[in-house]
């Protein structure tokens, strides 16, 4: 078994919730080999929340079982109500194609899911990870160690300021059945907030912001996350996908000629 310390240690190399194609060597589908681990306690009813599935080329595993390669961690979107680590799409053939492991994992989701208006979970939670430091303390890990995050589609880098300007009712539902009711805790579980209180023995990985470019409340959160983590000393790429929705812009990401997708690339294998 897995346990989650040892996938969380799968963030050092490099932590993200999309991916990216560009002009690679496809690969044939029948060459990818897909495994399956728990990371953690097995012995829950609810495990198969934090399970992890973990793509490889058979060839590789042949040829050189033992090489090491960057990973590449997904965790997927859904507002926290919904999604799976199954909901991959082309990813895992577009980063095995680029010699990389693909990795996405599961997450414990909310009980109710009623509500229609996604926050985009994924890109909130991968961002939380490298902002606050406590959670990858827990590991002996610090955001120091990752190369790059990737956030994807996300209305939550400052969950505190959308509930202060939101007039949906139905978002700010949503927020208080995720997180509760007290604003400490919205401010907690901001990323935007741990940024500027990180000691200076703390740097921050870079951060790759991908967003809906016609949706005005994504990009103004973007703007707002990536001013802060500028000041911060972090390099900030702001990736707006032009002719998305917030379905395509993650399930097209992967797709060769996609154009948000070779952006992405292009700032992963500065990182690498």
């Amino acid at each position: 078994m897995t346990s989650f310390k040892s996938w969380l240690r799968c963030l050092l190399v490099v932590c993200i919730c999309c991916t990216a194609g560009v002009q690679a060597e496809e690969i044939d589908t029948s060459d990818i080999h897909r495994s399956s681990a728990v990371y953690g306690d097995a012995s829950r009813t609810d495990h198969v929340l934090q399970t992890l599935d973990i793509y490889q080329k058979r060839s590789d595993i042949r040829a050189n079982p033992q090489r090491t390669k960057p990973v590449v961690i997904y965790i997927h979107g859904g507002g926290w109500f919904f999604g799976d680590k199954a909901d991959v799409y082309a990813k895992p053939a577009s980063f095995l194609s680029h010699d990389m492991l693909f990795v996405s994992a599961n997450c414990r989701l909310q009980a109710e899911y009623t509500l229609l208006d996604q926050l985009e979970a994924g890109g909130h939670l991968v961002s939380l990870i490298a902002t606050d430091p406590r959670y990858l303390k827990q590991v002996g890990l610090s955001p120091s160690n990752l190369k790059g995050v990737v956030a994807i589609n996300s209305n939550a880098y400052d969950v505190a300021h959308r509930m202060a300007n939101s007039k949906d009712y139905l978002e700010q539902r949503r927020i208080r059945l995720t997180f509760g009711e007290p604003e400490k805790v919205w401010t907690t579980v901001s990323p935007i907030s741990h940024v500027g209180v990180l000691g200076r023995e703390t740097t921050l990985p870079a951060f790759a912001l991908l967003h809906v470019a016609e949706d005005e409340v994504q990009a103004e959160q973007a703007r707002r996350f990536a001013r802060q983590l500028q000041d911060a000393g972090s390099e900030v790429l702001i990736i707006p996908a032009n002719s998305k929705t917030r379905d395509t812009i993650d399930q097209e990401l992967g797709i060769r000629e996609d154009t948000t997708s070779l952006a992405l690339m292009a700032f992963l294998r500065a990182k690498l």
